[in-house]
């Protein structure tokens, strides 16, 4: 039988855990990783560079929507960065990063095919690129929220696992009918 967990406790856990560690003499089992950040950064950049990118590609359009969304992935991007300064050996900055950056490549891909629908030129093979790359992308968006949900402990949060089962399931059904050619919610 395990003892309870105290989310006010979690960290105080870790240190003494971390500092027993080192006293003992054992060996770390996690040293300074230079593939993961590298790997972390070049995730970090694509997301803000698909946030910022997003709204001067589509111009045209409707530019509030555009700007908001390009702001939720760059928000989403500085918060794995900063989670992931401050917590190095952990893992869920890193899924943080990679739902940042499909979110980023989901922003310039609908603003790419928008800008298309709204008249403006863009080449038939960024085009082509941006119409699989934002269903794509978006399907793997909830698996990432569910990686996220799934590295958080059980006493921090208790209806993490109750929820992303369902919530996964009805989000890869809708993705499915959405996936299909793009029909326009405009007049002709």
């Amino acid at each position: 039988m395990s003892a309870p967990i105290i989310v006010s406790q979690l960290g105080d856990v870790r240190e003494s855990a971390r500092e027993k560690e080192k006293s003992q003499g054992l060996p770390r089992t996690a040293g300074p990783r230079p593939l993961l950040g590298v790997v972390s950064l070049g995730l970090a950049l694509v997301a803000v560079a698909g946030g910022v990118v997003a709204p001067i590609a589509d111009s045209s359009g409707d530019l509030a929507t555009q700007v908001v969304r390009g702001a939720v992935v760059v928000a989403f991007a500085i918060a794995g960065v900063t989670a992931l300064s401050r917590r190095p050996t952990e893992h869920q900055p890193l899924v943080v990063l990679l739902g940042a950056a499909l979110g980023g490549i989901v922003a310039v891909s609908g603003s790419l095919v928008d800008a298309h629908a709204h008249g403006t030129a863009v080449s038939a093979a960024l085009l082509s690129l941006a119409r699989f790359g934002e269903p794509f992308a978006l399907a793997l968006l909830p698996i990432a929220a569910m990686h996220v949900l799934f590295g958080i402990p059980d006493g921090s949060c208790r209806l993490s696992r109750l929820v992303v089962s369902p919530c996964g399931c009805s989000g890869q059904r809708s993705r499915c009918g959405l996936s299909g050619p793009r029909r326009s919610w405009r007049s002709p």
